[in-house]
């Protein structure tokens, strides 16, 4: 097992990072792929722990739960291009956290190495509690840094175990800013090593010869699992991320596809595009700006990205400017008449 982390670009930092860390402890049994038929789809159950920093961001418990269930929709979206089976997260439960005990670091910034050791341990000693989910994944709300070169980098977005599904390191975190949706791609991507997706471009795992390489999967072709700032592809998993969680997700066995939750939550179709406007949408991206609105003019729907407009300089300057930055639309966002943005692309619903 390697843990992976990513580099998504996104509202603050952009720097690129690469980590493999051989991952502590001993690895739970694989399964005999000869067990049981595959079946068409297969449920995995997460459980998802917010962060104090990033659960003060919500009113309530239950506005955070219907944000953590409109993430995870949208994540679902990714994974609907996975066949035989079809995989799809299926949230079991929520912490709030409160003491933390799994960082070592109480302020705003924390160590992701040792964060993802710690929590990893934290979230087995817990696992009964938590119902036994498949996965797990802590929303953090700080920002998690990498030792490079003995350097703090805080371009570090998240990390997560490498096929870490239904084993003993079956966790992963990740960044967020409440109310934003900025920590979906996040998501998405230590999700993905957790299913079993290495970076695209590496080779094969020399620890299990079976399973298929990323290396016919260029890093900078701009998929999930690579590197894809501005490509059309950014909300999609490569073929080779495909065909790695199938084969993972596949041996993992019945005792993973099975659902064993008691009181999952209920699952609607709704997706952040639905709940926002623009105006709102970037009204939560710019808290602290004067003047914030969104470019309504209609010209970017075809593109699917929203325009945020807002006001930097002293409002005692006349000459003051507005200013402008460009998001991804949310899931959902209309773009058109009966057009919605689906994975970057309008789309005719």
């Amino acid at each position: 097992h390697v843990i992976e982390d990513i580099d998504t670009g996104g509202d603050y930092d952009n720097g690129t990072y690469d980590l493999k860390i051989s991952a502590p402890g001993p690895i739970s049994a694989r399964s005999l792929l000869a067990q049981a038929a595959v079946p068409k789809s297969v449920t995995v159950e997460i459980f998802v722990i917010s962060d104090s920093y990033h659960s003060k961001g919500f009113q309530n418990e239950t506005e955070l739960v219907i944000y953590v269930c409109l993430i995870i929709n949208t994540v679902n979206i990714r994974l609907t291009a996975t066949r035989d089976p079809t995989i799809q997260l299926l949230l079991t439960g929520l912490e709030i956290s409160v003491n933390e005990s799994f960082l070592s670091e109480k302020g705003d910034l924390f160590n992701g190495e040792t964060t993802i050791r710690a929590l990893g341990q934290y979230a087995l000693n817990e696992k009964t509690r938590f119902g036994n989910p498949d996965t797990l994944y802590f929303l953090t709300g700080r920002d998690a840094y990498g030792m490079r070169g003995g350097i703090a980098d805080k371009t570090l977005r998240g990390l997560g175990y490498n096929d870490g599904i239904c084993t003993s390191l079956f966790v992963a975190f990740g960044e967020d800013v409440p109310g934003t949706f900025s920590g979906v791609d996040t998501f998405a991507h230590e999700v993905g090593h957790l299913l079993g997706a290495s970076h695209d471009g590496q080779p094969p795992d020399r620890t299990d010869p079976k399973k298929p390489g990323a290396q016919n999967c260029h890093f900078f072709s701009g998929y999930i699992m690579g590197h894809g700032k501005r490509s059309p592809y950014r909300h999609h998993y490569s073929h080779c991320s495909l065909a790695q969680m199938k084969y993972i997700v596949t041996l993992r066995g019945s005792s993973c596809w099975q659902v064993t939750a008691t009181n999952p939550y209920n699952t609607t179709k709704e997706y952040p595009g639905m709940t926002m406007t623009k105006d709102a949408y970037c009204g939560r991206k710019f808290p602290t700006k004067k003047n914030v609105r969104a470019d309504n003019t209609g010209w970017s729907d075809p593109y699917c990205f929203v325009r945020c407009y807002y006001q930097e300089t002293d409002e005692m300057d006349p000459n003051r400017q507005m200013l402008y930055e460009d998001f991804d639309a949310l899931e959902y966002t209309p773009c058109g008449e009966g057009q919605v943005c689906i994975q970057g692309a309008c789309t005719v619903l």
